[in-house]
């Protein structure tokens, strides 16, 4: 839909933080933007929340809603 989406998990251990990194660019033209959802655990992982899926799906949410302006809507 007009634009290249790249996206990766990630969990750095020696932190507690985990989430996705993404980088998106449209189909044309120049630039894009990075993207980067994160999430740690200070204590025991198990008590914290979201649920994994439910903070992919958050993530996901989230970098799919980035939308480029075409040359015509970005004078408007």
């Amino acid at each position: 839909k007009g634009k290249v989406t790249y996206v990766a998990p990630f969990k750095k251990k020696e932190t507690g933080s985990y989430g996705y990194g993404a980088y998106i660019h449209p189909d044309e033209g120049w630039g894009g933007v990075e993207i980067i959802y994160t999430g740690s655990c200070m204590d025991d992982p198990k008590s914290c929340g979201p649920e994994e899926e439910e903070f992919k799906k958050r993530a996901y949410k989230l970098i799919s809603s980035v939308k480029f302006l075409n040359k015509n809507e970005a004078k408007k």
